[in-house]
């Protein structure tokens, strides 16, 4: 916890202590600095009503009047203020019907995971630990408040959650807990997948994304969130390549080497070997092949983020990164123009970075991702796509009609830009002669047909 954030929030509970309302910090801050782990924000349960809250913190933003949440800004930092609360009956497998105010027992009874049904008093230190949350961090267990059953049915995304929980602290889902997820998974279909897509993130971007990816498959939420990458459990891949193991372990694999492990990134790494489901053969040598693996995979890469519902951009760069992911392996190969496209392309720094985990999480040979890292570096003080040494305006004065020649034109003339061969435009205005004769020629050459 950094000083300022714990001494804003102190000062935030001591005028709610003063004013007479018992007040604690909850959740996610008490259970990690029990756990000693980094502590980012605060949440803050109080016996205040939310009237009471606004009225002691002029300015405050009500933001869940139902739910009895109030935003409380102090210094730089924001708190969220909710007043205990009673769930009542859960509708739409996420939301309760109604809320009730209430006591302090009722508010921790409404709550997920034991671990994150602690209490802590902002004067004294004192825990208040009301389902065993502290054994359980001990003992390294994820375990509901009360019966998983009820936990599950009313909120179906806690099943995410604690897949989430359990691989970020490296904990074990306890075993009732498990057995009431597994029996409740198809419910995850009911939550909106923008709640979902925000649970994988967290995963596939947090400590042990390949353990989150295992316990996705052993309750069975794999195939139903993702059947893309469920699909890969199933997919052999050649022992001279790939010695961890089939296209699944590769993938875990594959995310634990990723840096930066963020969000376009993991999701690219996730992503990029699914199109080996629907492509992987023996070939005439006998050996294991995937053929064209990236064009499938980008394909399902995009059905699979729109469903999710991602940010054009976001999918976009994930889904190019996932077609151009084969081409890094042949970088040493590839002419200088097709490299320093490469290099200046949107995706680059991504599919770079899954470039390298890809080949840490398969043969170990970084040979390709030096080359191309070595080129970053040689164009660090100027442009690797330099400004085009002639425009479609240039060509209209040459006296060449609009049209799709233009296209042409311009890409082989940046071509011979990017290779060395022409730096200057008198240069290129001559060389749009030479194409122009080979491109009429080609022309004439074609074979009519009477």
């Amino acid at each position: 916890m950094t000083n300022t954030l714990k001494i804003e929030a102190n000062r935030v509970a001591r005028i709610l202590l003063d004013a007479g309302y018992d007040t604690y910090f909850v959740g996610g801050s008490v259970r990690d600095g029990f756990l000693n782990h980094p502590i980012k924000d605060i949440d803050i349960a109080t016996a205040a009503l939310p009237q009471d809250v606004q009225r002691l913190f002029p300015g405050s933003d009500l933001v869940g009047a139902s739910f009895g949440v109030v935003i409380v800004k102090s210094g730089d930092y924001s708190f969220e203020v909710t007043t205990f609360r009673k769930d009542g009956r859960y509708i739409d497998c996420r939301h309760p019907e109604f809320v009730t105010f209430g006591t302090i027992h009722d508010d921790a009874a409404r709550r997920d995971f034991t671990i994150n049904c602690l209490y802590q008093h902002p004067r004294t230190g004192e825990i208040l630990d009301f389902y065993g949350g502290i054994l359980d961090a001990q003992r390294k267990i994820i375990r509901c408040v009360g019966n998983a059953e009820d936990r599950f049915e009313e909120d179906a995304l806690r099943m995410l959650r604690a897949v989430r929980f359990a691989s970020r602290f490296g904990f074990d889902i306890e075993l009732r807990t498990f057995e009431a997820l597994v029996r409740h998974s198809t419910s995850i279909l009911d939550i909106s997948t923008e709640r979902i897509r925000e649970e994988l993130n967290h995963m596939i971007t947090g400590p042990n994304p390949g353990l989150a990816l295992d316990l996705l498959v052993d309750t069975d939420l794999l195939d139903l969130v993702l059947p893309e990458v469920s699909a890969l459990t199933e997919i052999d891949q050649e022992p001279e390549h790939h010695p961890e193991g089939n296209a699944f372990e590769h993938t875990k694999l594959t995310l634990e080497m990723l840096e930066p492990r963020v969000s376009t990134h993991a999701w690219a790494c996730l992503l990029h070997d699914i199109g080996k489901a629907a492509t992987t053969a023996i070939g005439e040598d006998g050996k294991i092949h995937a053929y064209e693996h990236h064009k499938f995979g980008a394909d399902l890469a995009n059905d699979a983020l729109e469903r999710l519902r991602f940010p054009n951009k976001e999918k976009d760069l994930i889904v190019r990164a996932v077609y151009d992911h084969m081409k890094l392996h042949h970088a040493t190969e590839m002419s200088r123009s097709k490299v320093r496209r490469l290099l200046g392309s949107a995706h680059f720094d991504i599919v770079l970075a899954l470039h390298k985990a890809d080949c840490l999480a398969s043969n170990g040979d970084l040979g390709n991702f030096r080359y191309l890292t070595g080129v970053q570096e040689e164009f660090k003080n100027e442009p690797v796509i330099p400004p085009p040494l002639i425009t479609g305006k240039d060509l209209l004065e040459l006296g060449i009609p609009p049209g799709p020649i233009y296209g042409r034109i311009l890409r082989e003339i940046q071509t011979m830009q990017l290779e060395g061969t022409v730096l200057c435009s008198k240069r290129a205005k001559c060389k749009v002669v030479t194409l122009l004769a080979r491109y009429h020629k080609e022309e004439a050459d074609k074979p009519r047909i009477s």
